[in-house]
């Protein structure tokens, strides 16, 4: 409500509360005049019960020289047995300056607190959603248990392009990787791209043998079902690709998983792999 500055004060009684709300309460103050300073202005609330007996009173004050107009606005606790409020604003007198006060206001607020005795819902946020722009956690933990279908994770991995040679002497690591689990399920994916050409004329099947450990423990081997190439040719490679899966759970710890290959075929000497790539992915808890 606008208040012309011939006024020392204004005010708004018998408005109904409730132990325990807020309320703020605001007025656009100014001073002026020829000496302007030292004017003073009070934003007071006094309380009174259902019979209407006084019970307290309460004030935030402002003392300025020389200003526009700016906001002055103090919060507003209703005390308990409270029923009624009084609000006022007030130029208090005895100041060489002038003082001017409009737009007098009061706003009872949501809530005393952020969130109260519930949990808040899509429903009541507005468009349903909580963003970088709009919403912060801070000094919590973001429990697993409450994100849709545990959708947490963080993986390491290793991609290696160029090839590597393999002669059929033994297990060859074609990549690894090292990871700090908190223990639990952990998923390793591994790929690659091996190729062979034939010596001396023959024409055979190769077979690969593969493997997948953690440390010196074997997780996954291909073992008497090896990985073929078919009819390959005497000097001509032949390609296929390759890609395993996982499910690893091992205790909190670090660990190394390597990727290795084997070729056991004594007649085939030309072998190699690229495209040499293996994944770990840690669901978090």
């Amino acid at each position: 409500m606008p208040v012309s500055s011939s006024l020392e004060s204004a005010t708004v009684k018998d408005i109904p509360v409730r132990p325990g709300e807020k309320y703020y309460f605001a007025a656009d103050v100014a001073t002026g005049g020829s000496h302007p300073r030292d004017v003073q202005f009070t934003l007071g609330a006094w309380f009174y019960d259902l019979n209407g007996a006084y019970l307290s009173y309460s004030a935030s004050s402002l003392s300025k020289s020389d200003i526009p107009y700016e906001e002055f606005g103090t919060v507003i606790s209703v005390p308990s047995d409270a029923a009624l409020m009084q609000v006022g604003v007030r130029r208090v007198a005895g100041g060489t300056g002038i003082g001017f006060f409009s737009n007098v206001r009061l706003f009872k607020q949501s809530g005393s607190v952020l969130i109260e005795n519930g949990a808040v819902t899509a429903d009541k946020i507005a468009a349903n959603s909580i963003t970088a722009q709009n919403g912060a956690i801070a000094n919590l933990a973001v429990q697993t248990i409450k994100i849709g279908n545990d959708a947490v994770t963080r993986h390491v991995h290793s991609y290696v392009t160029s090839g590597t040679s393999f002669q059929g002497d033994g297990w060859t690591e074609l990549c690894s990787v090292s990871i700090t689990s908190r223990g639990g399920p952990l998923t390793i994916i591994a790929t690659t791209l091996p190729r062979a050409r034939g010596i001396s004329g023959n024409v055979v099947d190769v077979d690969f043998h593969f493997r997948i450990k953690r440390n010196s423990t074997v997780i996954l081997e291909t073992g008497t079902e090896p990985i073929s190439i078919p009819s390959v040719q005497f000097g001509t490679w032949s390609a296929i690709s390759v890609a395993f899966s996982k499910v690893d759970e091992p205790s909190a710890g670090t660990y190394t998983y390597r990727f290795e290959v084997d070729v056991p075929n004594g007649s085939i000497r030309n072998a190699m792999a690229r495209l040499r790539n293996i994944i770990v992915l840690e669901r978090l808890k």
